[in-house]
């Protein structure tokens, strides 16, 4: 096994911060998701006078390129969260090996 240039505690909270970096996004994240169609009720309720009838129509006069930065930023974000939890857990399976062994879980 080739020799780590940081120790295997710094490694081992280097993986926490990912942990938590992932968390932090997936809540923010589902938090958006959760919340924007609620900003959009809410400003329906507060201006009865808007054009605006429905969310789909709302949605329809978003500029193509503003959706599609959107999307991409979205998808980069979901990204970001699946891959440093990917590597937060090879960084623990690789500090703790002996974890995979199926008669040391209880």
């Amino acid at each position: 096994m080739a020799r780590r240039k940081h120790s295997s505690k710094s490694r081992e909270k280097f993986a926490d911060s990912l942990f938590t970096l992932s968390n932090g996004l997936v809540i923010g994240l589902t938090a958006t998701l959760l919340l924007a169609p609620l900003g959009a009720v809410f400003r329906a309720l507060a201006t009865p006078g808007d054009e605006t009838s429905s969310l789909l129509e709302a949605m329809n006069g978003i500029p193509p390129r503003e959706a599609l930065a959107f999307v991409a930023l979205y998808l980069l974000v979901v990204w970001l969260a699946v891959s440093s939890r990917e590597h937060a857990m090879s960084i623990y399976t690789e500090l703790h090996p002996d974890a995979d062994d199926p008669d040391r879980r209880a």
